[in-house]
């Protein structure tokens, strides 16, 4: 049987590698060091990762029905808006500005959310007292 060029993982040219690379690299490596960052430690940025991924593995429904209650077009928009932190028991929470209303502190692992806060300082001491 011949093989196709496709079917060797090492068949791909290195200038198709390196422009994909090129291509996500910069805004990939902002958000991560963006990420390490806010999270503090790499076990924290790994674990704010972790979550993300099981939010989207549970798909959208709870962020966009969040995004809806808070008056974002989308659950893109809600999470372009909100910063994440972790609790000192390391979970993941997110702080929302809510349109000239404040800050909103939530989790999607149980769907805690906290009363709008008047400030993100408010918001991060509700996160660290969670």
């Amino acid at each position: 049987m011949r093989r196709q060029p496709s079917d060797n993982p090492d068949s791909q040219r290195p200038t198709d590698a390196w422009s994909q690379h090129e291509h996500l690299a910069p805004p990939v490596q902002s958000q991560a060091q963006q990420l390490l960052n806010e999270a503090g430690s790499p076990e924290l940025a790994r674990q704010a990762l972790e979550e993300a991924a099981r939010a989207q593995e549970r798909g959208p429904s709870y962020l966009d029905g969040l995004a809806e209650r808070w008056g974002f077009s989308s659950r893109h928009e809600l999470l372009a808006a909100s910063i994440s932190i972790p609790s000192s028991q390391g979970e993941l929470w997110w702080l929302t500005p809510i349109a000239s209303q404040g800050w909103i502190a939530w989790t999607e692992r149980d769907g805690r959310m906290s009363d709008i806060l008047p400030t993100v300082e408010r918001a991060r001491r509700h996160v660290a007292g969670s």
